[in-house]
């Protein structure tokens, strides 16, 4: 059965003056844990949304995996591929919520009000959610790069290639490397540590 979704960003707050916990990665933390310790009273109010760029290219209606590849450990109650560059993966720190999305944009929003706080564009599309650590922001972009951001301001500290090959090919409708990056649980454990220049492979 086709699977309706959302393309808007919405927030729920119980008062104006609190912040949530923070939610830095990917579900949480590097073990994917997807448990907070935060506690909600329902019911949730809609305090703002936000509508992505995305939002006009995707359909009506999704269509969810097909009951086959159960096999291969997916579950059917996914998206198919082709269809998950209309989602936007987000993370929340302090104040500000990060995405990213498949047009290679990696955004802040003010949490309060949904404002744009930064844009930062890579060169092909971001599949993964930023991660966050100590004052700043890495994405791993289709681009074959890892880049490094000022999470208050967006400007680029640094942009890392750990691959030398340069072929590109197309993937659902948009160019990539042969080599994409998504920074990992391995890759925040070395962020931890205070790496200069993590070496994040695929």
């Amino acid at each position: 059965m086709p699977q309706k979704i959302c393309l808007f960003l919405v927030l729920g707050c119980l008062s104006a003056t609190t912040l949530a916990e923070d939610w830095p990665t990917y579900r949480r933390d590097p073990s994917r844990g997807a448990v907070t310790s935060e506690k909600l009273e329902l019911p949730l109010k809609n305090i703002w949304y936000f509508r992505s760029r995305q939002a006009r290219l995707a359909p009506r209606h999704l269509p969810l995996r097909p009951e086959s590849t159960k096999q291969f450990g997916s579950s059917h109650q996914e998206v198919l591929p082709e269809h998950a560059r209309f989602s936007l993966p987000i993370i929340a720190v302090g104040d500000s919520v990060y995405f990213t999305s498949h047009d290679g944009r990696a955004v802040c929003l003010e949490a309060r009000t949904g404002q744009k706080r930064w844009e930062f564009l890579t060169g092909a599309a971001i599949t993964c959610a930023p991660n966050y650590a100590a004052g700043r922001i890495y994405i791993g972009s289709d681009d074959a790069h890892v880049y490094c951001l000022d999470a208050r301001t967006g400007e680029q500290i640094w942009k890392h290639k750990p691959v030398t090959d340069d072929r590109w090919f197309i993937s659902f409708g948009r160019m990539s490397s042969l080599s994409p990056q998504y920074p990992g649980s391995s890759c925040l454990l070395l962020l931890r540590t205070s790496c200069p220049l993590p070496p994040c492979h695929h």
